[in-house]
């Protein structure tokens, strides 16, 4: 008896010692996995540099993998019925609290809603240069029940209400001297007047951003402007009213983020500057990557794609700028830090990686590097689709169909795809 209860004790200590062994297995399996997402030479520190606050990140981003996930929600859906409901080019969207969205159809040059569910509604906005007309429009921004749209032909800012109804147009103040970006309107009737400067020099363009505060009354309180970048122009259309640069240029940007101030990034580096409202330097946020150099292929993809163009140019103008453009090209050595940049409602900062398909020389992107709040750098993540406007923690995307080559302007709500991430 005593022999058996001995041999069930040993049994049993054995199965719990196996069972203990399993589960501390078990354990490390599952550590070693949730730390995959992790890059061990990633490292993130706030330091004082002449007294201002800088948030670091060296090394590799937090996490390996691209760290969020894109739920599709629905497509918005024209009407048949309803003359103009197609989305011709979607450019930029907003939402309001009801959850109806806000289309700017640059092509058309209209203001097009939609109800949640994604059908078409109404649109506002039309060609022309009268009040409430547009030759180029472009969204501001949506502020209760008035949404603010801007014309950079113009140089002036048009208010409509949700409903369609003409508000107001203002122009820009001529001490300002280039064409408005975007205006936002802050506290105390101060305003913020974001503008994209521009120099071209024998087929050089010089990129810089500036951003003026303004008094109800238009005038000047403070201006920053940021490092002017270079970038070569290598396509122009019929009306040259654009101009690209090299995909793999980089591009200043200035964004306004409610209740935190201006960003400002000159494309060049990894660095990014947060302003209050007095226009006083807050803080800096400095990503420190090696610099990635142009490669052979991307720069023959480049030179074959301007070669291709020339073939396909139906005037002796046209062919004479490609060709010119293809003889005398200058190359960089380096690729810049990001092509433009993006905040979100939850301050988390979005910076545009100046990708290149060496295959044909063109900006593959949309891929972008993001930054927290805080100014860690995290990790990446690729939008769906060509292009796209991040609202309360939605992207608009537009998707290109591959048969039709039509833009399909497809809602998708951004969820956190790696552990330990908060995105609201």
């Amino acid at each position: 008896m005593n022999k058996t209860k001995s041999l069930f004790h040993e049994e049993v200590s054995f199965t719990l010692l196996l069972s203990s062994l399993l589960l501390f297995f078990l354990i490390v399996l599952v550590f070693a996995c949730s730390r995959g997402e992790f890059l061990e030479e990633h490292e993130f520190k706030i330091i004082q540099e002449e007294g201002i606050p800088t948030a670091v990140t060296t090394g590799s981003p937090k996490y390996s993998k691209e760290i969020f996930l894109y739920e599709k929600l629905l497509t918005l859906k024209p009407n048949p019925q309803k003359a103009g409901s197609y989305l011709v080019f979607p450019d930029r969207f907003t939402m309001d609290d009801k959850g109806n969205f806000y289309v700017v159809d640059e092509r058309d040059i209209a203001v097009k809603v939609f109800d949640p569910a994604g059908i078409y509604l109404r649109k506002f906005g039309r060609e022309g240069e009268g009040p409430g007309d547009f030759m180029l429009i472009d969204l501001v921004g949506l502020e209760g029940d008035i949404i603010t749209l801007v014309d950079v032909m113009m140089d002036r800012f048009t208010r409509y209400r949700t409903d369609g109804t003409f508000i107001d147009v203002m122009r820009a103040p001529p001490s300002i001297g280039s064409v408005p970006e975007a205006l936002y309107k802050l506290q105390e009737g101060k305003q913020l007047l974001i503008e994209l400067l521009t120099e071209e020099k024998n087929s050089r363009r010089w990129y810089s951003q500036r951003a003026t505060f303004l008094t109800s009354g238009l005038s000047t309180l403070i201006t920053i402007v940021t490092e002017p970048v270079k970038g070569v122009i290598i396509i122009r259309l019929a009306r040259e009213r654009f101009a690209a640069a090299i995909p793999f240029a980089p591009c200043p940007s200035m964004k306004y983020l409610k209740g935190s101030g201006i960003f400002s990034t000159s494309g060049k580096d990894g660095l990014v500057n947060q302003y209050n409202m007095d226009g006083e330097l807050e803080r800096r946020i400095r990503v420190e990557l090696d610099q990635q150099p142009v490669t052979k292929d991307e720069k023959a993809g480049l030179l074959g794609r301007l070669n291709e163009q020339f073939e396909k140019a139906k005037n002796p103008r046209q062919k004479d700028h490609y060709k010119a453009v293809s003889e005398n090209y200058e190359f960089p050595e380096w690729k810049g830090f990001s092509r433009g940049m993006e905040i979100d409602d939850a301050g988390f900062i979005w910076l545009e990686v100046p990708e290149v398909d060496p295959d044909v020389g063109r900006y593959r992107g949309p891929l972008y590097r993001i930054l927290s709040p805080e100014g860690e750098y995290l990790g990446t993540s690729r939008w769906p689709g060509v292009k796209g406007t991040l609202v309360r923690g939605h992207l608009l995307a537009f998707v290109r169909d591959p048969d039709t080559d039509e833009l399909t302007a497809t809602v998708f709500k951004i969820r956190p795809a790696v552990s330990g991430l908060s995105y609201q």
